[in-house]
């Protein structure tokens, strides 16, 4: 009798589950849905971004009406850009692919920096011609008119979030930012001058094409004149920071910046040890057309990250307060 009891009470469970399994169902869907409708979602706090840019500098392309195709339209389907736009409100950046257009140095100057922070060094050094080349003179003195400048390199201090940083700018208006003995000696009285106040250092190559050939082998003697003097710079426990813009190629690419612990490229830009036409001449063929892009530059360890251009200041700032442990120098 106790087996049989057993037996139909728990076929008597099974066919009341059953039975009541849907009625559970209903209850608990209706119950959850009344909860969902008390419950109110989190209101948005709006934050307040302190690395956004400002209008302290606007570039002179973003005064011409008209609009401007990206490179990578086929490929990604990119609209064609209004001008004043994308290079005023997007910093240069293709809202759709990220694709990087160029920018003037002077652009960097007024929105990578705090406000009224930048205080250009050693100005009066100039760029000359020491082995007379013929016709160099010429071309040296109208990249200096065209320019306002001497040389091919702008040293200076400024803060970045209030941090205090030495900066070194080689860009590509003079000269297309080649090195000789004029930039080459700004270089090292920079890293004297970031040892001696212990502040960390920027190299921001905003286009470099190399060692001026015209200057021989004063021009390559840069080279490792400027290494030694990151090397003393470095040994003292400063913070070498270099990042890399537009085309960044040849010997200052392979001597005092690329011995940077710390190396970083703004998205499209282009970093190699010679360039493409240069490659073509000496062997004969042709590169891969991504041959020198950045995210090449990071997959063989060239580099350590990739920076977008609108996030240059802020990703900057988070550097210089991170690398190098939590004993930094200069603090």
């Amino acid at each position: 009798m106790q087996q049989v009891l057993q037996d139909v009470s728990g076929e008597g469970s099974m066919l009341l589950k059953h039975v009541s399994a849907p009625i559970a169902a209903a209850y608990d869907f209706l119950t959850t849905k009344q909860e969902e409708k008390q419950i109110k979602p989190p209101v948005a706090t709006p934050q307040v971004n302190e690395f956004e840019y400002d209008d302290t500098y606007t570039s002179p392309l973003a005064n011409e009406d008209r609009t401007v195709t990206c490179p990578n339209s086929e490929r990604y389907g990119c609209k064609d850009l209004w001008v004043p736009d994308v290079y005023g409100e997007f910093c240069g950046v293709c809202e759709n692919c990220g694709h990087h257009f160029p920018l003037e140095y002077h652009w960097y100057l007024k929105q990578l920096f705090d406000r009224d922070s930048v205080r250009e060094f050693n100005r009066e050094v100039t760029a000359g011609n020491p082995l007379e080349a013929s016709g160099f003179g010429q071309r040296l003195q109208a990249a200096k008119d065209k320019t306002r400048r001497k040389s091919g390199i702008i040293t200076f201090e400024g803060r970045v979030q209030g941090v205090e940083v030495v900066v070194a700018m080689l860009y590509s208006d003079f000269r297309n930012g080649t090195v000789g003995s004029a930039e080459g000696e700004k270089f090292v009285l920079a890293c004297e001058l970031a040892k001696l106040k212990r502040r960390p250092l920027l190299s921001y190559v905003h286009t470099t094409g190399g060692i001026r050939i015209q200057e021989g082998t004063l021009g390559v003697v840069q080279m490792p004149k400027c290494t030694m003097a990151v090397r003393e710079y470095v040994d003292s426990g400063g913070l070498y920071i270099v990042v890399y813009d537009n085309n960044s190629y040849a010997g200052p690419v392979a001597s005092f910046l690329g011995c940077s612990f710390y190396q970083f490229a703004i998205r499209s830009s282009r970093i190699g040890f010679a360039g493409p036409r240069v490659i073509r001449d000496t062997t004969g063929e042709d590169i891969p057309p991504d041959y020198h892009s950045a995210k090449n530059a990071l997959k063989r360890g060239h580099i350590q990250g990739i920076w977008d251009r609108r996030d240059f200041r802020r990703n900057l700032h988070k550097a210089l307060e991170t690398m190098g442990g939590r004993s930094l120098y200069y603090r």
